[in-house]
């Protein structure tokens, strides 16, 4: 009996921003995959299914894509992502683990919470 041909991925992803404008993204894609691969619009990039994203500096859309590998071949999908949810929020990239620093200011004075 012949073995049945890997049909090439489908790629497609949603995402979603939350008030403090981390993203979280989620593949659509159907087929067998071996390996994802999301670059955000920024210098960063990420191996996971379903990531989330929260180095976003300021406000804007960002060119995100989804690289999926299968036995099939490979497929990938490019969006516009739009941010809007950033309110004064530093940001730190320190061996590999993100750090932010939200701040407000409420009659001149200013707040810090720190998050990782």
């Amino acid at each position: 009996m012949p073995k049945e041909k890997e049909v090439k991925p489908t790629v497609d992803f949603t995402f979603s921003e939350n008030q403090d404008g981390v993203v979280s993204f989620s593949s659509a894609t159907t087929g067998k995959i071996d390996s994802y691969f999301w670059t955000f619009g920024t210098q960063h990039s990420s191996n996971e299914a379903n990531p989330k994203y929260e180095l976003y500096t300021k406000n804007g859309t960002y060119n995100v894509q989804l690289l999926v590998k299968g036995l099939g071949g490979d497929a990938i999908v490019s969006k516009g992502v739009q941010i809007k949810n950033i309110k004064g929020r530093l940001v730190f990239w320190i061996s590999h683990q993100s750090f932010s620093i939200d701040v407000s200011v409420s009659n001149q004075r200013v707040y810090f919470s720190f998050a990782k």
